[in-house]
């Protein structure tokens, strides 16, 4: 092909669609890249931070433990990060040798159905040893306690004092050892009296209804 002008236009249709597979290719790597910033980003930012009362509430219905230490956690029934929170109350329940019998206060949001009160996590919560499961209407517990976000976690030890507050996961969703884990088995064992805060990774125990129309 001696014509450069014929050359070129021969060239032109080839040379197009290899442009064309790069800027795919490389919008494909930008869009990758920025999804996982904003996953990790997701996953590692806690919520809002536990504002939990120093002394177990009076007017609750919750019974404390009798002369032990009692272990609260409170769950919004369709918190998809909570799921890694329950695994790890296995773990932690598991770990005080069957000592304590965690209550598993599932809070409904205002405007919540019937159906709420059963949902995934409520089965696997029946699968915590010795766990205790209270149905918190309009969440009027977690208020009492303090508790905002789904998976907040709180130790009293025997005479209603608070020794811990906050979430036993590293990051939403996240299984594994973890210091807020690590810190409730510690007070569990060694009984012991300072009060230990660790940030909760979940949804906010009054999300509307409307943000979970698909049941989990």
């Amino acid at each position: 092909m001696n014509n450069p002008l014929l050359y070129a236009t021969a060239l032109s249709p080839r040379f197009e669609r290899e442009h064309f597979i790069r800027l795919c290719v490389g919008a494909w790597l930008l869009l990758s890249v920025v999804g996982l910033a904003w996953l990790f980003q997701y996953v590692s930012t806690p919520g809002a931070p536990s504002a939990a009362v120093t002394d177990w509430p009076a007017n609750s219905a919750i019974e404390r433990e009798t002369g032990a230490q009692t272990l609260i956690m409170f769950v919004h029934p369709r918190c998809p990060c909570t799921r890694a929170s329950l695994a790890e109350l296995q773990r932690v329940v598991a770990k005080s040798g069957g000592a304590i019998h965690p209550r598993i206060v599932f809070s409904l949001p205002v405007g919540a159905a019937e159906d709420w009160r059963h949902s995934e996590l409520r089965d696997s919560a029946g699968r915590v040893p010795g766990a205790v499961l209270i149905v918190d209407i309009d969440g009027s517990e977690a208020s009492q306690f303090g508790a905002v976000i789904s998976g907040t976690t709180l130790l009293y030890d025997a005479n209603g004092k608070l020794m811990f507050q906050g979430g036993i996961t590293a990051g939403r969703g996240h299984q594994g050892d973890n210091a807020g884990e690590g810190a409730v088995v510690k007070l569990l064992r060694d009984q012991g009296r300072s009060c230990t805060e660790m940030p909760t990774y979940g949804c906010p125990i009054q999300s509307p209804v409307s943000k979970y129309q698909v049941s989990q």
